[in-house]
């Protein structure tokens, strides 16, 4: 992170893991005087923190300038607050004294806001939200924390800072507000229904620590013509009876809107919005048969041909007798206009296999190139319909197909940071992977690297090409004169001048970039397809490009210098960047200069997790960690030191937990077949005092329609 010049900082995090930081600076006499009209204006940005996986970790610092003639908040305090809040939630404001106080601080935190009436914001003064304070002595850490109300509308507020007593302050940011604090969540017994079925649903609230709310509910039925069919008051009391999961059915009526039907529901406490979920309302029978179309996940133009195979079986597992029509066409299919009407221009392939549970077919690229000309990129679109010998029923399925010339790809993860610290080593990383993002099964040849940096021109110089002496002129035919000179007239020395200033090589000017191009290393592939290497950039580079290059595909990636007025930066670096809870994180830090101590927070959820100061005594420190359920899924560690002249110098990582679920649960069953009339046991583990509840539908339905349940990756 680079860091800022003398004075105070004011430092404004994110609550989803992008920082901002603000600085109150104080500077010599001498630069005040020449800045003096510019009071408290936004100045060019320094580039401040960018994590080392750039997932949502960016700090960006903007410099007030004070224009006194003294230096009035010269290394005085230092404030971290998220620029976002929750209704609800507490709100944390972390800060430390950077210089002794005779007198005891009091320090001030206060937010307020312009909030929405009936969906308009009246500029009628801004009104306090929460406020709250601390003493401080001396050079100690503090929080200030703020119970935020639960009923927060939507509007604009800001935060105040004020500091009283021993050192005097007065610090304002906006923030803004995070509205949804709880998800909601619906849960239908399946995806489409019959007229006259019931619709089973359930319906529960959960906080951003993934606990449940006991809170009123409203649930609301719609169908297709957004007809309010049927709405639930639940009262907080009922919630709770039911251990935070409302049950509840509808009866569908025989002759229903048929369509998309949804629920629609809402925890009253909160200002969030309606959660939806939507079920189908149809006629239809349920299929006794399941067909699917196994497709390689990408296909190759340089092959010649492409194999596929089309598999049918009943729901208990039996193959299918029968027919299968395969049929391949472009996707998008292509027409235009002829005579005032709309015509497919585009052709299909079209054939017909027998089926016994499975069914292959090979196709020549040379016909797959009817179908499109430019096959490299293209997508093709297979559909199997599958008939039933002996009831003639017919079941079908529709697959995507995208076809490559190259087998590989190479690509810079976008977690790389965009800039480099000069002075410290950049640790760059190139994945490469088949068209499908897996990784490849075996790479023919080695990795080839070459780095170009770009280093200021510090004094005239020829450019780099070779210059020529002058050349007499051509003599061109003229009037009177077979041959004449077009310097014709001129004087020796102006003729010698003219043609010296053609000759005369171009010169660089002083402060472009000349690039110098590394020797190319070769590095092997792993099996997972990572390629890790260090990239060290000494402190006179402004900017280098990194190519890659394995057999035909090439890949590059451009950085930019990172700024700092004194050229210091912190470097934190991860030995894994994902950890479960309970295991320990370890983060090394190294610094451009020796450091006494740094400073480390960590955030997760928008939320100040851990914070607090350990030792270094040199240039390098590991970090021990221990990862929680708290941090999970995501957290953010910022760890900053000030320097003697006041400035601040960061760096934040961004860090994947798992084990956002505390509550561990499995589920098993006594036998995995089973007859007609047959007893199957059912077992459940949890923890104590868990409300279970369990879905269970026959296979068939699943066929028709998904989306119904609640996954793992959707909380």
């Amino acid at each position: 992170m680079t860091s800022l010049v003398q004075g105070s900082a004011l430092v404004y995090l994110h609550g989803s893991g992008d920082f901002v930081v603000n600085s109150c600076i104080s500077f010599s006499d001498r630069f005040i005087s020449e800045v003096n009209n510019h009071c408290f204006s936004k100045t060019k940005a320094y580039d401040m923190v960018e994590s080392g996986t750039k997932q949502r970790g960016i700090l960006v610092a903007w410099i007030l300038l004070v224009t006194s003639q003294k230096a009035e908040c010269r290394n005085s305090y230092l404030i971290v607050a998220p620029n976002a809040f929750r209704p609800g939630q507490t709100y944390s404001v972390h800060g430390q004294l950077l210089r002794s106080v005779l007198t005891p601080v009091n320090v001030e935190v206060k937010l307020s806001g312009m909030q929405s009436v009936a969906g308009y914001i009246f500029f009628t003064g801004y009104e306090t939200v929460a406020v709250s304070s601390v003493t401080v002595n001396d050079q100690n850490d503090f929080t200030v924390k703020l119970t935020i109300p639960k009923s927060v509308s939507p509007g604009y507020f800001r935060l105040e800072v004020k500091g009283t007593g021993g050192l005097t302050f007065n610090e304002i940011k906006d923030v803004k507000l995070e509205p949804k604090v709880t998800s909601v969540y619906i849960q239908t017994d399946k995806a489409v229904y019959k007229p006259g079925q019931t619709v089973h649903f359930r319906v529960f609230g959960v906080t951003a620590d993934l606990r449940v709310v006991f809170d009123k509910l409203h649930v609301e039925l719609y169908d297709p013509k957004d007809n309010k069919i049927n709405q639930w008051h639940v009262a907080a009391a009922e919630v709770t009876s039911l251990g935070g999961v409302y049950i509840q059915h509808q009866v569908m009526s025989e002759a229903p809107v048929l369509g998309t039907w949804k629920l629609k529901a809402k925890l009253l406490s909160y200002e969030g919005l309606y959660e939806e979920k939507t079920f189908k309302v149809d006629e239809y029978v349920l299929p006794k048969f399941e067909v699917e179309i196994d497709l390689p996940s990408f296909g190759r133009t340089e092959e010649k041909e492409f194999s596929g195979h089309i598999k049918a079986k009943y729901t208990f597992g039996k193959p299918v007798k029968g027919d299968v029509e395969l049929r391949v066409s472009p996707k998008p299919e292509q027409f235009e206009w002829k005579n005032g009407q709309r015509v497919k221009t585009s052709t299909t392939l079209e054939m017909k296999l027998p089926i016994d549970g499975k069914a292959s077919f090979t196709i020549a690229t040379s016909r797959l190139e009817q179908l499109r000309v430019r096959l490299d990129g293209a997508i093709l679109v297979f559909e199997a319909n599958v008939t039933e010998s002996l009831t003639r029923m017919k079941q079908g399925d529709t697959q995507e197909v995208r076809f490559y010339k190259e087998p590989l790809k190479l690509e810079f993860p976008a977690s790389l940071p965009d800039t480099f610290k000069p002075g410290m080593t950049y640790e760059a990383v190139v994945k490469v992977s088949q068209q499908d993002d897996t990784a490849p099964s075996s790479v023919q040849g080695q990795l080839e690297v070459t780095v170009t940096e770009f280093r200021k021109q510090t004094h005239t110089a020829p450019e780099p090409f070779p210059s020529f002496p002058p050349k007499p002129f051509p003599r061109f035919p003229g009037p009177g004169d077979p041959w004449f000179s077009p310097f014709s007239g001129m004087s020796r020395r102006r003729r010698q001048a003219v043609q010296r200033s053609i000759s005369r090589p171009k010169r660089q000017p002083v402060g472009q970039l000349v690039p110098t191009e590394r020797s190319p290393v070769l590095y092997s592939v792993l099996a997972d397809g990572m390629v890790e290497f260090p990239v060290f950039v000494d402190k006179r580079i402004e900017k280098i490009t990194i190519q890659a290059k394995l057999q035909t595909v090439t890949a590059s990636k451009t950085l930019k210098k990172r700024h700092s007025p004194s050229d210091n930066f912190l470097q934190l670096r991860s030995v894994k960047n994902k950890a479960k809870a309970g295991e320990p994180i370890e983060i090394a830090i190294k610094a451009t200069e020796s450091v006494k101590d740094v400073m480390y927070q960590i955030y997760a959820r928008g939320q100040l997790i851990t914070s607090g100061a350990i030792p270094v005594n040199g240039d390098v420190k590991t970090l021990m960690l221990q990862a929680t359920h708290d941090m999970a899924p995501k957290s953010q560690v910022l760890v900053m030191y000030v320097r003697a002249d006041g400035e601040l110098v960061a760096d934040a990582l961004s860090i994947n937990v798992d084990g956002a679920f505390m509550n561990k649960v499995v589920v098993n069953f006594n036998k995995t077949d089973a007859s007609p009339s047959d007893k199957i046991r059912f077992g459940v583990s949890a923890d104590v005092g868990s409300n279970v509840n369990v879905l269970a539908v026959d296979k068939s339905v699943l066929l028709l329609g998904t989306g119904n349940d609640i996954t793992q990756s959707q909380v």
